[in-house]
């Protein structure tokens, strides 16, 4: 126990610079409960006090990928000379890093794997694209030998990608990550908010992705705001048949300041309801 406590008060540093308890509270605890396991994370005053949990063997991921903006993959070059506090806790930092930039631990590892796809794709070729990602944005990522670089290629043309679309990039993260084998059905991906930079249509297009990256046995767990994203969730996941493995949830705030997620697979329309409140605000113009 003493490890699982010191392992997750190193990420919490990390990932929180030690601040992950409510402003209102010194105390905050972090629980999970299901058919099959259950997780109960207390903290107090920052510090991890408890960890009590059940997991059977289905539970167990060899990795999980979190995604919080798809612009890392043209700041990549700078996000590889980071360090994390992970790194300079555990004394891991070469002589060239010791004075880098700190950054969150999710966003080094993002950086990390991008680096090794294309190196992935330099060596190995790309991978048949068969979920569809270049019919739907025209072009992929590769690696140009000389540059040594990522590049966008379309018809034969090449871009760097700080002049491609963040809405195309949202595409490229995945095709870079499905090449590189660093999500699958053992690796879970995770992504906040990717609608974020997205048309609707294109919001459409992705929730079409991320199902079918579901179909094929990759858990897949997103956070959104957006009723076109939400909707093509819940229209796709029951048009490619797995309707049944998908839930939804709703952060609701309680009445000390604090949050609860609630499960609403089926009751979707407390969602709408209240993505729809501030536009139902302002259409009155009288």
């Amino acid at each position: 126990m003493k490890v699982e406590l010191a392992e997750f008060q190193s990420y919490i540093e990390s990932e929180f610079l030690n601040n992950i308890c409510s402003v209102k509270t010194d105390y905050s605890s972090i629980k999970y409960d299901s058919d099959k396991s259950f997780v109960n994370i207390k903290l107090s005053a920052n510090e991890v006090t408890d960890i009590i949990y059940e997991m059977n063997s289905e539970s167990v991921l060899d990795d999980i990928t979190y995604v919080e903006s798809p612009l890392y993959i043209h700041l990549l070059d700078a996000l590889l000379r980071t360090t994390t506090y992970r790194e300079v806790e555990k004394e891991r930092l070469t002589p060239s890093l010791m004075f880098s930039p700190m950054v969150a631990t999710h966003i080094k590892d993002i950086a990390t794997k991008l680096d090794y796809s294309s190196k992935y794709l330099r060596t190995k070729g790309q991978r048949n694209d068969i979920f569809n990602i270049k019919s739907i944005t025209g072009g992929s990522f590769a690696y140009d030998s000389n540059s040594r670089s990522l590049v966008w290629k379309k018809k034969n043309r090449s871009f760097s990608p700080i002049n491609v679309a963040s809405g195309i990039k949202s595409f490229g993260m995945i095709q870079l990550l499905l090449e590189a084998d660093m999500i699958n059905e053992n690796k879970m991906l995770i992504w906040d908010e990717p609608e974020n930079h997205l048309h609707p249509k294109w919001q459409v297009e992705f929730a079409h992705l991320l199902v079918n990256l579901a179909k094929a046995g990759i858990p897949v767990v997103v956070s959104s705001h957006s009723p076109y994203f939400i909707q093509g969730i819940r229209y796709f996941s029951r048009k490619e048949q797995i309707d049944k493995y998908v839930n939804y949830y709703l952060a609701e705030e309680t009445e000390d300041g604090l949050a609860d997620i609630n499960e609403v697979t089926n009751d979707l329309n407390r969602v709408f309801t209240k993505l729809a409140e501030p536009l139902n605000e302002i259409m009155n113009l009288e």
